[in-house]
């Protein structure tokens, strides 16, 4: 018989985190007209895409979520779940291929009716204020001016 280890509480906590997401878009979306269409975990959220270069390259949501209003229109959402344990050069990192894939278009390739928004949850607001201090001037650069469609 072979010993597991014991899972990660970082990442049990994440999951968690992930899964109350879910629930709550499940049981509460009804209360604001809508209703969840679709939710996509990592795995199955993950869109690939290439550059002009030849060069591939990847996002990896937490989730992807589709909501629907009464009248059907699609409300879309890539969904990074942060709880205070990846660097800010780590999240700068995952918001350069998510300004890639905004500045490529990639989410046609994903069959989506537009771009869908960025949302980023964090452990709270300081943290949450620097990094969005961070993604702005990132997103404002002269690198990314083709990527100003991205709402962060």
């Amino acid at each position: 018989r072979r010993s597991r280890r014991a899972p990660n509480p970082l990442t049990l906590a994440h999951n968690a985190a992930i899964s109350e997401l879910y629930v709550v878009l499940r049981m509460q979306s009804g209360q604001a007209g809508l209703r969840l269409v679709s939710f996509r975990r990592e795995g199955d959220a993950r869109e690939e895409f290439t550059t002009p270069d030849g060069k591939r390259h990847a996002i990896a949501p937490d989730a992807t979520v589709v909501l629907g209003d009464a009248e059907e229109r699609r409300l879309y959402a890539h969904v990074e779940i942060d709880l205070g344990t990846m660097s800010h050069t780590r999240l700068r990192t995952k918001l350069g291929q998510y300004l890639l894939y905004t500045e490529r278009q990639a989410w046609r390739d994903a069959r989506f009716e537009f771009q869908p928004a960025l949302l980023f949850a964090t452990t709270g607001t300081r943290r949450a204020g620097r990094f969005g201090r961070a993604a702005g001037s990132l997103a404002r650069s002269k690198r990314w001016a083709g990527a100003t469609s991205l709402r962060l």
